[in-house]
């Protein structure tokens, strides 16, 4: 359904007892789609999913593009009711991840890169090149030798061992060329576990639902937590934080309507291990207190008039604190 609420639409009037607020709402594909729109989010009388009394619906045309004005009537303690911003269910569910393999825990270098030994290589008088181990002249047999480090190496950082210097590479022809300085690369081990690049690790996510009276209010919510971190979800983290360290990230979002309600969707990702996800990169999720009124908004009983500066989230709603 293409219909929209208009920008900077959105306004409430203070009288003796009671609010008065207006919105209007659009749609380019027709009146009969934003009456389609009108019936079922604020039908006249107690049914509109923003509260209140719908007293009034005015349709008008602008060019190709047809627009509602809604009027609703309010008590004044119908706004000290809190929007409620912690979501209603929860989901969880496994998720599996290919991350690098040198991130797995046990990690050898050896599974896959190749080792080099450097060789000496020396010139007979009859010019041909032999070669022997470099500084310690060992035989070439012992320097097919494998140094103690092979199966114990967790990175490609050169080493030397009795005398003989080795390097790490992934790729099986990075030293293999001629001699250079009067040495030269020779291979003395493959990758024991070729042509795997990744692992499989298994993590968590959680998936939150809420309801919201509006596009607006859905879509701020999103809107605060995509990419942000908690130690929990919202709702909790079906105890796993009992048995893996870590925080969750918030991966996901979308809005969708379900006919009587804006729902927002939040989905959480566990960090892979217990640092957690990296604190320079992502923020931590905001809290904001009750009775705080919806960012871009201002407030003002005195002037009688409350007026939103985004036009879309409307004003003067109390929000519970996410905690």
């Amino acid at each position: 359904m293409s219909v929209y609420q208009a920008f900077d639409s959105f306004s409430e009037n203070a009288q003796k007892n009671s609010w008065k607020t207006k919105v209007s709402f659009y749609s380019s594909t027709g009146k009969e789609e934003l009456e389609e729109y009108i019936d079922m989010n604020h039908p006249p009388g107690y049914g509109s999913i923003l509260g209140g009394y719908v007293e009034n619906v005015t349709y008008r045309q602008e060019g190709p593009v047809w627009y509602a004005d809604v009027s609703i009537w309010r008590e004044r303690s119908e706004l000290t009711i809190s929007i409620i911003r912690r979501p209603l269910k929860h989901s969880l569910r496994a998720v599996s991840i290919s991350l690098p393999l040198s991130k797995r825990p046990g990690y050898l270098t050896k599974w896959d890169h190749f080792l080099w030994q450097r060789v000496a290589v020396t010139t007979t008088t009859e010019g041909e090149s032999n070669s022997g181990t470099g500084g310690s002249g060992e035989t070439s047999e012992a320097a097919a030798q494998l140094p103690s480090q092979y199966d114990s190496a967790t990175t490609d950082a050169p080493f030397e061992s009795g005398g003989v210097y080795y390097r790490w590479t992934k790729d099986g022809s990075d030293l293999d060329g001629a001699p250079k300085n009067g040495y030269l690369w020779k291979c003395i081990a493959t990758p024991t576990k070729p042509c795997v690049e990744t692992w499989d690790f298994h993590t968590y996510q959680i998936t939150e639902y809420g309801e919201y009276p509006s596009e607006a209010y859905a879509a701020w919510v999103t809107d605060i937590m995509i990419d942000h971190v908690r130690d929990k979800p919202l709702l909790g983290d079906f105890g796993i934080s009992s048995r893996r360290s870590g925080n969750w990230k918030c991966d996901d979002a979308s809005v969708e309507f379900d006919g009587k309600h804006w729902c927002a969707s939040l989905v959480w990702t566990l960090s892979g291990d217990e640092n957690g996800w990296d604190d320079d990169l992502y923020d931590e999720a905001e809290s904001t207190s009750a009775g705080t009124s919806l960012p871009g908004s201002t407030s003002s009983t005195s002037g009688n008039t409350v007026a939103s500066n985004s036009g879309t989230l409307g004003a003067n709603m109390n929000w519970i604190e996410i905690t």
